[in-house]
């Protein structure tokens, strides 16, 4: 089998280990880590200042996709609470914001966060405490590599390699 057909198989695998555990405590257990008969709680870093500030567009559409979601009933009658924090690109910073966000917050998962220091970065920390780390912004091979290591974490973009062989295909070919 070919590394792209392993890798797509080994995430949606992944998507399946990381994610339905969470969606059958939302909808049967109470007092779940960030979950109440009223709110989901979301949580995300991302870089709202600093060299990479044109990131925190993909938190916008974040927000404004929950809040669609909210907006036709929310998920088994409870609402998405994303909470977006600052890590200005500097895995230190996400480091910080992400202990906010799990120990003081609750938060059932994090998703979408930006880039790959500030993702591998707080990545043991997550899987230590088994809170799903979705939709990674990066495309380093981490992320398809690590599955068996790291389980609760999970990419989002095609690996770096695999687009720019794709590119490279057509290129050459034009």
């Amino acid at each position: 089998m070919e590394r792209s057909k392993r890798n797509f198989l080994s995430m949606v695998a992944a998507v399946g280990v990381v994610a339905l555990p969470r969606v059958g405590l939302a909808q049967k257990a109470k007092n779940a880590p960030g979950v109440t008969d009223s709110e989901i709680k979301i949580g995300e870093t991302l870089p709202l200042r600093g060299p990479a500030a044109s990131y925190s567009a993909m938190g916008g559409a974040a927000r404004a996709y929950f809040e669609m979601i909210n907006d036709q009933g929310g998920i088994n009658g409870r609402k998405l609470n994303l909470i977006q924090l600052d890590d200005a690109y500097s895995p230190p910073k996400t480091m910080e914001q992400m202990r906010k966000l799990v120990d003081q917050e609750k938060v059932a998962f994090i998703v979408a966060q930006v880039g790959t220091p500030t993702s591998v970065v707080v990545r043991k920390y997550l899987n230590d405490r088994k809170v799903p780390q979705l939709f990674v912004g990066s495309g380093a091979a981490t992320w398809a590599d690590d599955i068996e290591k790291f389980p609760w974490s999970l990419g989002w973009q095609p690996l770096y390699n695999d687009e720019g062989r794709e590119v490279a295909k057509h290129m050459l070919a034009a």
